[in-house]
C-alpha cells in the first residue's frame, strides 16, 4: 500500500495543510513520461522552488531572518485530474526547477510534487507514519488555455517559531542527496548506477534512543540500509544542514558502491577510536566538504 504525507498548497493564499492519504494497494501506476517544452506554448508549465535557511557564522546557528529560496531539482512531477486524482501525465523537473505539461483532455488539474528523485532514486519518507511519502500538492487550476502554475515549499517560519507546516525540510534533504550523487554521474566515467536511496526525516524525529518508527532515532545517522535525519523543533534539527545529510549519505555511498570496515557505533568529538571507524567518519566529512 503506498502512502503519502501530502504537503497541501491553496493558491494564491499559500496556505498549508497535512494529511496522509492512501492512493491505491499495490504497485502505483506509472503513465509515459511527457517531456517538458514538447511544444512552444505548453498548456501548464511553471517553476518549483524549496525555501531554505542559511548558516550564520557569526551566531553559530541558522539564519532565520534571511531565508533563501532554490530550484527543486530532477523531482517527480504529476499532473492529476482534479475531480479523481487519475494521473494524466509525469515529467521531472529540470535543472533550473521548471516543468511543462500537455495533455488533452480535463482542463481541471492539480500538481503533486514528489520529494523523491528518479535519476538516481532516491526518496524522502516519514518514519513516523508507516514510511509515508512527502507530496507537495498545488491547488486546483483550471487550465484550459495556457497557464502558469509556480509552487514554493515554504519552512513554515512565522518570525519566531514553526507556525505553518515545514514543507521545505524534504526538499533541503533531497537536494542535498541529489547533489552528492549527481556529482559522481555527471562526473565519473563509467557514470555510477546507484540503488535506492530512502532518507527518513519527521518533524517527531529526536535524539531520544528508542523506536525510529515514533522518531526515536538517537541522531542523525546511516543504520545500513537507510538515512535518518533529526527534526524535532526545539531540540535538534537536521534538514538545513546540508552538510551532516551529505556526510550521511557517505556512508550510503561506502555501503553501496564502495568499501569500509567500519565497524560503526558511537562517537564524538575527542573520541580515541578504531581507525577503521575514524577513516570512515573524516572520508564522509571530507567527501561532504568537496561536494558542498
Amino acid at each position: 500500500m503506498t502512502r503519502h504525507t501530502k504537503l497541501r498548497q491553496t493558491l494564491p493564499a499559500l496556505l498549508f495543510v497535512s494529511v496522509l492519504v492512501t492512493t491505491g494497494c499495490g504497485d502505483e501506476e506509472k503513465p509515459t513520461p511527457t517531456p517538458g517544452g514538447t511544444s512552444p506554448t505548453p498548456r501548464l508549465s511553471g517553476k518549483l522552488r524549496y525555501e531554505s535557511v542559511p548558516y550564520d557564522h557569526s551566531s553559530n546557528g541558522l539564519d532565520y531572518a534571511n531565508i533563501v529560496s532554490h530550484p527543486i531539482r530532477g523531482a517527480r512531477v504529476l499532473l492529476l485530474d482534479a475531480a479523481n486524482d487519475a494521473i494524466l501525465a509525469e515529467t521531472a523537473s529540470s535543472k533550473d526547477g521548471t516543468y511543462a505539461f500537455d495533455w488533452t483532455g480535463s482542463p481541471s488539474v492539480k500538481i503533486w510534487v514528489h520529494a523523491e528523485t528518479t535519476e538516481p532514486h532516491i526518496v524522502i519518507a516519514d518514519n513516523t507514519t508507516q514510511n509515508a511519502k512527502y507530496v507537495l500538492e498545488s491547488a486546483e487550476i483550471v487550465a484550459d488555455g495556457p497557464q502558469t502554475l509556480d509552487m514554493l515549499a515554504s519552512t513554515g517560519w512565522t518570525g519566531n517559531s514553526y507556525g505553518n507546516e515545514r514543507q521545505s525540510a524534504p526538499f533541503v534533504i533531497l537536494d542535498a542527496a541529489y547533489s552528492a550523487a549527481r556529482r559522481f554521474i555527471d562526473e565519473a566515467l563509467p557514470a555510477p548506477v546507484f540503488p535506492k536511496l530512502e532518507i527518513n526525516w519527521s518533524v517527531e524525529n529526536r535524539p531520544e534512543d528508542g523506536d525510529v518508527n515514533a522518531g526515536q532515532i538517537g541522531t542523525s545517522h546511516w543504520d545500513g540500509n537507510e538515512i535518518y535525519v533529526l527534526g524535532k523543533a526545539d531540540v535538534d534539527t537536521d534538514e538545513f544542514d546540508t552538510h551532516v545529510i551529505v556526510h550521511e549519505w557517505g556512508h550510503s555511498y561506502e555501503d553501496f558502491m564502495s568499501r569500509s570496515d567500519s565497524q560503526g557505533g558511537s562517537h564524538g568529538f575527542g573520541d580515541v577510536l578504531d581507525p577503521r571507524l575514524a577513516f570512515s567518519e573524516g572520508f564522509c566529512t571530507a567527501l561532504s566538504a568537496m561536494i558542498l
